[in-house]
This record gives structure tokens, C-alpha cells and sequence, in this order.
């Protein structure tokens, strides 16, 4: 039977509902598709990690928002959390990966750099390069398709 937390505060459910992991304080109950805590809290449901650092360390400023330095999307510690812009952010994000989805190494020599809407984006280049390949492939058997 599931726990009633009605008449307790903020600050006893999210600790009553994360427990230590490691370093982090992680939480233990439901989370968003991307793995971010979920609670219900003022009648809707919030993420975890933006009311345990508004509880415990202070409102989030305006145009910023909250990473995790940790990079575990449901830690709740406030030391592991800092206020950022949302560029910082995925600049942050992005220095962590050392792989692309398909498992290549990303080291100096195996990163392309291209520019999409302003933004420079690190790309694999065995990936980019194989892209590259498929779509070059099905452009001549649609051109061969038509002749």
C-alpha cells in the first residue's frame, strides 16, 4: 500500500523518498522519460532536483537553469547542483560525452565540427562519413530510378 504524505513537509518527502547512492542523493520514486524525479507538490507535478535546490539552496534566477554536476539527472544534493545558463548547460553536457550513439570513441582526430542555425555541433566523423556515404547511395539509385 502506498504511503500517505499528506500533513508532511517539503524537505521530509524528498528525503523519506531518495536514499545515497555513491555521492549523490538519488530519488527512488517516478521520473520523467529522460530519468528527472517527479513529485506532486502545490496540486502539479514538479521536478525533484528544481524544489530540492529552491528548498535547500535558494530561488532559481531568472533566464537560468539547473545542472547537475554530477550529470545524474535525478540527484537531489545541492552541492551537486548549480544554477546555469541553459548554453552552459549543453556546453557542460557535451564535454562529458566521450562516445557517440553508435560507440565510437569522440577524441581530436574522430570530431567534426560543423555549423547548423549559428551553432558549431561536434559531430562523429565516422559517423558524418557514413551518412554522408548512405545518402550519396540513395541519390544515385533515385537519379538511376528515373533514367
Amino acid at each position: 500500500m502506498a504511503r500517505r504524505l499528506i500533513g508532511t513537509t517539503l524537505d521530509e518527502k524528498l528525503r523519506m523518498n531518495s536514499e545515497v547512492d555513491g555521492q549523490c542523493l538519488r530519488w527512488r520514486r517516478a521520473r520523467t522519460a529522460k530519468g528527472y524525479g517527479l513529485i506532486s507538490h502545490a496540486g502539479r507535478l514538479q521536478q525533484v532536483h528544481r524544489l530540492a535546490y529552491e528548498l535547500w539552496v535558494g530561488p532559481i534566477p531568472a533566464g537560468l537553469e539547473i545542472d547537475h554536476i554530477c550529470r545524474v539527472r535525478d540527484c537531489l544534493r545541492a552541492d551537486h547542483m548549480e544554477a546555469v545558463t541553459h548554453a552552459e548547460n549543453l556546453r557542460r553536457a557535451n564535454a562529458a560525452k566521450t562516445h557517440c550513439v553508435q560507440g565510437h570513441l569522440l577524441t581530436a582526430s574522430n570530431i567534426k565540427w560543423t555549423n547548423r542555425r549559428g551553432s558549431r555541433l561536434r559531430r562523429c566523423r565516422i559517423c558524418y562519413n557514413d551518412g554522408r556515404r548512405s545518402y550519396r547511395a540513395a541519390k544515385r539509385a533515385a537519379i538511376k530510378a528515373v533514367a
